[in-house]
């Protein structure tokens, strides 16, 4: 279980890094509680911006920045993709139902759809054990007379699915499509044609087909348990993958795979370092500008950032299975399905039960401290554990709880301490 609000805190207040407006950079203080620490801001708060009475299912979203708009897959009578503006909905203004536009034809009623995408004039979508597509004018309506198209078929439980242009060592660039499949517990990719079609069937790009956790610097000795959500990484040469209690970081080149959050352990922790970190279900990823990561983790309700390194902390949730909107530090979700971040910081959440899409407003306020740019010593300091830092009082106090980084008066003091002259010793 995640430890409340940390006394490590107190530490930095007392340090004069409150609000990340003095500094910015690189080891997240907040907590599971969603208070202002974690959310970044006093002001950031969860509002419904779209429901749907008759949704009682998880939605799924993909967000077109071309276009300026949102495409929502609705498990609900009929089957059917509707269009949403981006302008109200990422100013958390709710959007009435009729300002829905259905996109075109429906999927068959038996569809469940894991996965949207955008690629150009294409809007794909995994579902049931295939992917299909579906041609798009300039406005984002289907073209007259299209259809849906079987892209890639007989897959086992095919889920996150995205495209990226890769850049290859000569200058040019390769696209290509990469989606997780759940069941069969690997990581596929296919060359997408220059008229926006896949190749061929995907191969494996990562996976051995073994359910489990395995780090690898090959793809095929890597080991995957029941991967769900894909999001390409900030220099476009990997991808993010989310799994059922791990995020793992897969390279495009070979499929070398290594975890940058979680274990093979589910759990709900806060940590300031990956491997300490807990999930449960993670079922989508998106990446903002900055690098980081928003993880939609189904199993604790919440919304989960990962900065730079692998330190993770809870944005929004309670942890209950309730829908309510507010502030960060009391809204909760019912079984997040998709997440996914706008240029202007918003992210957008779909829930499982009661309302359907949901803004957190004001996400992009600083997260994080301490840039590790800005003072060479402390920066060598800071890339420590902080295991590291606090074994120095190791000996002085037989009530030291590195688990929860619950630190006493001591320990406080020592470390308020040390990054006081560290700092003075930079300068």
């Amino acid at each position: 279980m995640a430890a409340e609000r940390s006394d490590l805190d107190q530490v930095f207040v007392s340090l004069g890094f409150t609000d990340g407006s003095a500094v910015q950079g690189s080891f997240a203080v907040s907590s599971a509680s969603g208070s202002a620490g974690a959310g970044g801001s006093a002001k950031t708060a969860v509002k419904t911006v779209f429901r749907r009475a008759d949704c009682v299912r998880g939605a799924v979203l993909s967000l077109d920045a071309r276009r300026r708009c949102l495409f929502v897959f609705v498990p609900a009578a009929p089957h059917t993709v509707l269009r949403l503006s981006l302008e109200s909905v990422d100013r958390g203004v709710e959007v009435d139902e009729v300002a829905a536009v259905s996109v075109g034809p429906a999927l068959p009623e038996d569809a469940i759809v894991r996965a949207l995408h955008v690629h150009g004039n294409k809007l794909f979508a995994s579902l049931n054990d295939s992917v299909v597509q579906l041609a798009l004018d300039s406005s984002g309506s289907a073209v007259p007379n299209a259809s849906w198209e079987t892209v890639f078929y007989a897959l086992e439980q095919p889920a996150g699915l995205l495209t990226v242009s890769w850049p290859l060592d000569d200058g040019l660039v390769r696209d290509v499509v990469v989606l997780c499949e759940m069941r069969g517990n690997r990581v596929l990719v296919a060359d997408i044609q220059p008229d926006g079609t896949a190749a061929r069937q995907p191969d494996a790009l990562a996976g051995s087909g073994v359910f489990g956790v395995r780090d690898a610097p090959s793809g095929v000795r890597a080991q995957f348990q029941w991967p769900t959500a894909v999001c390409v990484s900030r220099e476009r040469t990997a991808v993010f993958v989310g799994e059922y209690a791990a995020v793992r970081l897969v390279s495009l080149q070979n499929g070398a795979t290594t975890t940058v959050a979680g274990s093979n352990v589910f759990g709900y922790v806060d940590a300031p370092s990956g491997d300490l970190s807990r999930f449960w279900d993670v079922l989508s990823l998106s990446i903002d500008s900055m690098g980081t990561l928003y993880v939609a983790d189904s199993g604790n309700n919440a919304v989960r950032r990962i900065a730079d390194g692998g330190a993770t902390t809870t944005l929004a949730g309670t942890r209950l299975r309730l829908v309510g909107d507010g502030p960060v530090s009391r809204a909760s979700f019912a079984r997040l399905t998709n997440v996914a971040t706008t240029a202007s910081g918003t992210v957008l959440v779909t829930d499982g039960e009661g309302a359907m899409l949901r803004a957190i407003v004001g996400a992009a306020a600083p997260l994080l401290l301490y840039n590790f740019g800005c003072h060479n010593l402390l920066s060598k300091l800071m890339r420590l554990r902080l295991q590291t830092l606090l074994v120095l009082a190791r000996g002085r106090s037989e009530r030291l709880r590195m688990r929860g980084l619950g630190l006493q008066s001591f320990e406080l003091a020592l470390l308020a301490a040390l990054f006081a002259w560290v700092v003075r010793a930079d300068q």
